[in-house]
């Protein structure tokens, strides 16, 4: 049955068209009026698509938006601000109200741009900021939340968007009848990085003990393994039913990495599902198989072993890296090279060298051929800023790092015949629950596999005055930006084996690190009684130039004393005629009037009044760094930004130091700016 046809009169629907009007509640500006609770329909969000509410009248919240959560119980800031600054919030009401409603933003960022707006009304009423009207609303206001935001305990992004999302609500209101002035809102960028106490001599020789045990351990299981495997074809036709050695022939025969079946390796394939079905008979019917199997294949990293370990799993780590027995390679390279985590994670297992690709253990250093390099690379600026290359050399011997990176190297290579071209040349590849992965920056896989690491490794931070009277205290997570840079070694570790005892071999230390005075903790830590093996394979010889004095401050702190001397930008001098500073000339005729070398010089008096001066400089260095390359900083500011960080390191009173870090922070210290020359 056909539709049925209606006659319209086209000239009547179009006159009735003209003079309906459709319901706009906006004003002539574009605002809603003011309500203090109003609905939407948010177009992201997990209530996408939904009705939802916000209220910013704590008379009207409901018993869940009542919960106060974290720092937001200012959040609804109609009742709590409106009597004190009523124009101010009826303002900011309504710009949020119109920002919801036009925008249709999700529910939970609405809630986040309330609670920063409760924040910024909080700060001008513990700041007794007067907000009579529109004109007292400015460019400094905000600034001085900005400032006052710094100091709170919280991490730098969290505050930046807080900012963000208040002067976003305040931006809709300029050049309304709400705010008719118009400026240019202040930028919130992020907040210097705190100072962090390095770790001392006896950690870092602790982590490169661990990490050297966890990689000799790899690498002894992986002969043991490659023996049995030579081994097993003889004595085939002599095993019995009951015989562990049954899994690992079918280990071999089945889903080896390091044989023909490597297309067999996945959870899902057929070689695994015959290796898995052989393990679990000899398990389930036969307990002296599991026993055998358990006792004479350990896992490759001791402490983590337990009585339902996969059998496969046992086997595939000695051949290839799973996450946690290759963390010890990267934690092991990170600390000696001395580069950050995304320089050593760039690094490659094939090296692109004009139009080809080789492995690091071919790449020569063209100007020393006992020596091989490494190339990582590191951003410079933010956004698209561009990337710097950093090579890592690596002298070629029987000992020190080289073998390492030639096991690493024999360790990944199976990983890179089961993944995509991009990812095969990384140097970090592992098998995990989806095959072939690698570590990077964004998987948080630091600190899930040093925490881990320090599960298996007992590793203390030891203080204390001398090697009876100390205290210490177990590391349960690792920071990266803590580890000594002096340990970028280019000569690496050495073992130290002809000492008898703890005091012998910190005196050996002195001697091959060309250290004056070494760590009192290392000898506490090596009375505890730590095996001499693995002290053994952890001793690490460095290159002079990374240790010596040049890096620590020569002059002497005088704390809660009055100033005395001839005064300094950054110290006082005790004596002007008699510097000592690299490249200093003493003379009886002539005053020395270097400012900026002082730290280095053994006539240098610091006082409280210098901490701020010294913490300003500290920044002031570190603002160089994304305008030089990093051989260029370290020759011109490596020196004095380690001696600065080592006058406040060694400051007793750490409340005057917090002190001196905050006033730099704030910018209420004043000194002259930095004039790079090209020398040291």
């Amino acid at each position: 049955m056909g539709r049925k046809r209606v006659k319209i009169d086209v000239e009547q629907a179009l006159l009735n068209k003209g003079t309906e009007r459709r319901f706009d509640p906006k004003d002539s500006e574009g605002f809603y009026p003011f309500s203090s609770v109003w609905q939407w329909v948010p177009q992201n969000g997990v209530q996408k698509g939904q009705v939802v509410s916000l209220t910013i009248d704590g008379n009207l919240a409901s018993d869940k938006e009542l919960l106060t959560e974290g720092n937001n119980e200012h959040r609804f800031f109609y009742s709590e601000y409106g009597d004190q600054y009523p124009w101010l919030v009826n303002a900011l009401g309504i710009s949020l109200k119109t920002y919801c409603l036009e925008t249709r933003i999700s529910q939970s960022e609405a809630s986040y741009t309330r609670n920063a707006i409760g924040a910024f009304l909080d700060h001008c009423r513990n700041s007794d900021i007067k907000l009579d009207s529109s004109k007292d609303l400015n460019f400094k206001i905000l600034c001085e939340w900005r400032n006052s935001l710094r100091h709170v305990k919280m991490k730098s992004r969290y505050k930046s968007a807080l900012f963000r999302r208040l002067c976003k609500i305040v931006e809709k209101m300029m050049g309304s009848k709400l705010l008719p002035a118009v400026f240019t809102v202040p930028i919130y960028s992020s907040d210097p990085s705190e100072h962090l106490p390095a770790y001392s001599d006896a950690v870092m020789y602790q982590l490169i003990s661990a990490c050297i045990t966890d990689i000799e351990n790899t690498r002894l299981e992986s002969l043991y393994l490659d023996a049995f495997r030579k081994g097993l074809p003889n004595i085939k036709d002599r095993l019995k039913a009951h015989d562990w050695r049954w899994i690992l022939l079918e280990f071999f025969d089945s889903c080896s990495f390091r044989g023909d079946a490597v297309g067999d390796v996945l959870y899902d394939s057929s070689g695994r599902r015959k290796f898995n079905y052989v393990a679990y008979r000899s398990f389930k019917f036969n307990e002296i198989a599991r026993e055998d199997f358990l006792s004479l294949v350990p896992p490759v990293l001791y402490g983590l072993e337990t009585e339902t370990a996969e059998p496969y799993k046992r086997l595939a780590e000695k051949e290839i890296p799973t996450r946690d027995s290759l963390f010890p390679f990267f934690l092991f390279f990170l600390i000696c090279s001395g580069k950050n985590k995304e320089t050593v994670l760039s690094w490659k297992s094939k090296q692109k060298v004009g139009a080809d690709y080789l492995s690091p253990l071919k790449c020569k250093d063209p100007l020393s051929n006992d020596k091989i390099w490494v190339r990582g690379y590191k951003g410079r600026g933010k956004g698209r800023g561009t990337s710097v290359a950093e090579d890592t050399y690596i002298q070629i011997s029987d000992d020190g790092v080289y073998p390492v990176l030639e096991f690493l190297l024999w360790y990944i290579e199976p990983l890179a015949t089961i993944t995509d071209s991009e990812l095969s040349r990384n140097m970090w590849l592992y098998f995990g629950n989806n095959g072939a992965c690698s570590f990077n920056e964004s998987d948080m896989f630091f600190h899930h596999c040093s925490k881990s690491f320090l599960t298996r490794h007992t590793v203390w931070e030891l203080s204390g005055a001398d090697e009876v009277d100390f205290n210490k205290e177990r590391l349960s997570t690792l920071d990266s930006r803590r580890f000594r840079k002096v340990f970028a070694a280019k000569e690496f570790f050495k073992a130290i084996s002809d000492v008898n005892n703890h005091q012998e071999l910190a005196e050996s230390l002195k001697s091959a690190l060309s250290h004056s005075s070494f760590d009192t903790t290392l000898g506490s830590y090596l009375a505890l009684g730590m095996p001499k093996v693995a002290l053994e394979l952890g001793i690490h010889t460095l290159q002079n130039k990374y240790l010596t004095q040049a890096r620590k401050f020569r002059g002497l702190r005088r704390e809660h004393v009055p100033v005395d001397g001839v005064s300094g930008l950054l110290t006082a001098c005790a004596d002007p005629q008699k510097p000592d500073f690299e490249g200093a000339v003493a003379s009886d005729a002539v005053s020395c009037a270097e400012y900026d070398l002082c730290l280095g010089c053994s006539q240098s008096r610091v006082f409280d009044v210098h901490l701020p001066r010294i913490a300003k400089r500290i920044l002031q260095y570190e603002e160089f760094r994304l305008e030089m390359s990093c051989e260029i900083w370290d020759t011109e500011y490596g020196r004095k930004f380690a001696r600065a960080h080592d006058v406040l390191a060694g400051w007793k009173d750490r409340k005057m130091v917090e002190t001196a870090w905050e006033a730099a922070k704030k910018g209420e210290v004043r000194l002259p700016k930095i004039i790079f020359r090209g020398g040291a």
